[in-house]
């Protein structure tokens, strides 16, 4: 990173959970001192062949994003379209693979927070939840229109019927937030639904404050899944980003 800049601390993991094969894609790259991607995808187990969903979208975006040179709203959704058709294309009559996607797109002191699908991306300011994407699912549909609450939607039976992914002709939903500068936030956290579902907001903050590096944060989260009693039956992927503090 840039000298007196956003310096930060980056772990991630995944864990196949109770599932045959681990369908979720993480993956991370500092292409430059001011130029870094973060992001998850989640292929959706129903529809078969989403580790290759996963996969091919997130091959797509960072192919994308290495050679975009200024990062918009424009662009980005370029790079999301981009990675819609490379799942596309991978579709057979058998197979209509689809795929989450949620990441963080950082170019200089700006950065654009994007999701498509219910792979959610947390904002911490103070160590403290201060934004969550919004989930293209029809269970945070029923939160909004106030049938159900927020901490319903981990245990609605409606939670895994996305209303956006990527693999279908057009995009129905893309969320899209700009971060003007970054360094005013403390930590994010990108997981796949396999992982929210299994560790709380409360839980998210009281870890993140209980640590000192990325590393332990992510540890302390994981303890929480493989200490609970519930079992995880979906596969479980993090980023956790920490900015350092001098």
């Amino acid at each position: 990173m840039s000298k007196n800049f956003w310096i930060t601390d980056e772990v991630h993991s995944t864990d196949i959970g109770d599932r045959p094969i681990n369908e979720d894609t993480v993956f991370t790259r500092i292409y430059d001192s001011d130029k870094e991607l973060f992001c998850i995808a989640d292929g959706l187990g129903a529809h078969g062949g989403g580790d290759l969903a996963s996969k091919a979208a997130v091959a797509a975006v960072d192919g994308e994003f290495e050679k975009c040179v200024k990062l918009n709203k424009k662009t980005l959704l370029k790079i999301i379209d981009c990675a819609n058709d490379a799942v596309n294309k991978i579709q057979t009559e058998e197979t209509q693979m689809k795929t989450t996607f949620s990441g963080i797109f950082r170019q200089g002191k700006k950065a654009f927070l994007c999701n498509v699908g219910d792979t959610r991306i947390y904002s911490f300011k103070n160590k403290e939840i201060c934004s969550i994407s919004v989930d293209h699912s029809l269970a945070f549909k029923k939160y909004k229109h106030g049938e159900i609450g927020f901490e319903d939607i981990r245990n609605c039976l409606d939670r895994h019927t996305l209303l956006s992914a990527l693999g279908i002709e057009q995009i129905n939903y893309c969320g899209v937030k700009l971060i003007k500068d970054i360094r005013k936030y403390d930590a994010f956290l990108i997981c796949s639904d396999g992982f929210w579902e299994n560790v709380t907001e409360k839980e998210m903050e009281s870890t993140l404050k209980a640590s000192f590096d990325a590393g332990s944060w992510n540890r302390k989260m994981l303890d929480i899944i493989e200490h609970s009693d519930k079992r995880v039956k979906d596969n479980y992927s993090a980023v956790c980003i920490m900015r350092l503090q001098k």
